[in-house]
């Protein structure tokens, strides 16, 4: 095998070619075939390489794919993108160090698979909150294979992917494969991906038309925020609303549309300058003390008068609020970048429209299965809608990612999600995941569509990503246990007395 006579650097860096290649799965390529391919290539370069070089490897695999995943966040600056890829990369390293193992084929398939399963479940939930954003279940958002999402959630697309790039990077000589096992393997997949594609989780329950409303950016340049910002993105969505001539059961303006001291105040002008006639859902920032901000999301009648209001629970660390402020507040320019902190809300938002009940979620609690389903999942809930921004990283490819996330929400969930978008891209997906409407990226737009609202819920709604994490635990501690009771059990045999039973 060609990969057993490379040196250790020779791997490293083979490794961080294919944490490249791993990138091009996620927008804007969305080629998931080629992360499979980088995946597998990273296994078959660290395979038996040894626990130094497989550690080595899955931080230059993870650094180099999160690095250009998450090259959006050089707003921050080129420290901020290492730090983050770097961060992220750590997760990869119990990868390299058990795919560098020697262990049988059967057994290697097993165990890699599960620790990356395991890495990622700890990812999204550690420090900090966890970051979801570049899991690699998320690539098969355009594709039939987003139906397996109803069964086994974005973590179990991740699993099966895995799983895949294992056993391929496993087939050195495909010639010597039995063709009818390969050939029932496929078939057996495909009609797996069909039976989950065609499969209707959810009711009917009804539609609701909604018009989502999003603006051009008011800020000219490279600037984080600019002098009147909030008052000029008043102005233009109040505009934008008036000249639509939409008559909605319910408006939708993004996050941090409105501000102020009073969400009372602020719905009641907002309504009236903009004509509203229905309910108006809009993302609001108020004080909450000094130093401290809330970022909800509200819900006004045509009056103005609050119905409902939802604190967003799960903040942006280094974006919406600065860890040990104390310590790192004055690197890199963090404490002009983020002056205040967020307060994090209590209860998941669900919010009424009429008959409908809405999940809600503000911007990047979008990108966590936990979250979303947290909000939506009961069979109670019609549908979701995420209030999110975007703006700020201008052309990137952020805004295709972020909808890629929320496309995989609808369809974990079997409920449509309406995205509105400040000034970035707004979307609207159905209960499968399918896309009914987009806008044009960093432009005003106004969608008026309908949600075609479900009831009940999906096995993944049920159960969420527990018994999935309960399974790789139980495969990894097998695939670490059996060589151990084989070699047990072969020198019990060996001691064992042998008796005449002539």
């Amino acid at each position: 095998m060609l990969t057993s006579r490379l040196p250790r650097a020779g791997r490293v860096v083979l490794a961080g070619g294919a944490g490249v290649l791993a990138t091009l799965g996620h927008p804007p390529a969305n080629l998931p075939l080629a992360t499979v391919i980088g995946y597998s290539a990273l296994l078959v370069v660290l395979r038996g390489s040894g626990a130094a070089a497989g550690a080595a490897g899955g931080l230059s695999f993870g650094a180099t794919m999160f690095a250009v995943l998450l090259s959006w966040s050089a707003r921050f600056g080129a420290p901020a993108v290492a730090a983050l890829a770097v961060s992220q990369a750590v997760f990869l390293v119990p990868l390299g160090v058990v795919s560098s193992s020697r262990l049988p084929r059967w057994r290697w398939v097993a165990a890699t698979s599960a620790t990356l399963t395991l890495s990622e479940a700890v990812r999204a939930r550690g420090p900090l909150g966890g970051f979801e954003w570049g899991q690699l279940g998320y690539v098969w958002h355009a594709t039939p294979v987003r139906g397996l999402a109803a069964l086994v959630g974005v973590l179990g697309l991740t699993a099966l992917t895995a799983a895949a790039s294992a056993v391929l990077a496993t087939t050195q000589r495909p010639r010597r494969l039995p063709r009818a096992g390969t050939a029932a393997v496929v078939v057996a997949a495909v009609v797996m991906v069909g039976v989950a594609a065609a499969r209707e989780w959810t009711a009917p329950a009804g539609g609701l038309d909604v018009a989502v409303v999003q603006v051009a950016p008011v800020c000219v340049g490279p600037v984080v925020r600019c002098p009147d910002e909030d008052e000029l993105l008043f102005e233009a969505f109040t505009r934008a609303t008036r000249e639509s001539g939409a008559r909605p059961a319910l408006f939708v303006w993004g996050e941090a549309a409105l501000g102020g001291d009073s969400l009372e105040r602020a719905g009641r002008r907002a309504v009236t300058e903009a004509g509203v006639r229905s309910k108006l859902l809009a993302g609001v920032t108020s004080p909450a003390g000094p130093g401290r901000f809330f970022n909800s999301n509200v819900l006004y009648d045509s009056a103005g008068a609050v119905v409902y209001r939802y604190d967003k629970r799960h903040p942006v660390p280094f974006g919406e609020y600065v860890p040990w402020r104390s310590v790192v507040g004055g690197v890199a320019d963090v404490d002009t970048l983020v002056p205040s902190d967020m307060m994090a809300g209590g209860e998941p938002g669900r919010v009424p429209v009429n008959a409908a009940v809405l999940g809600t979620v503000s911007s990047f609690e979008a990108s966590f299965s936990r979250e979303v389903r947290a909000a939506a999942a009961d069979p109670t809930v019609h549908g979701v809608a995420v209030l999110t921004s975007q703006a700020s990283y201008g052309p990137s490819p952020v805004s295709a990612q972020f909808l890629a996330m929320a496309r995989m929400r609808a369809a974990e969930l079997g409920k449509p999600v309406v995205v509105a978008a400040t000034t970035g891209r707004s979307a609207l997906f159905d209960a499968r995941g399918g896309v009914v409407d987009v806008g044009p990226l960093l432009q005003p737009a106004v969608l008026e569509v309908r949600m075609g609202l479900r009831s009940g819920t999906t096995p993944f709604g049920r159960s969420g990503d527990a018994p999935l994490i309960a399974a790789s635990a139980f495969t990894l501690a097998v695939a670490a246990a059996a060589g151990r009771v084989r070699r047990l059990v072969s020198a019990a045999r060996r001691r064992a007395p042998l008796y005449d039973t002539s």
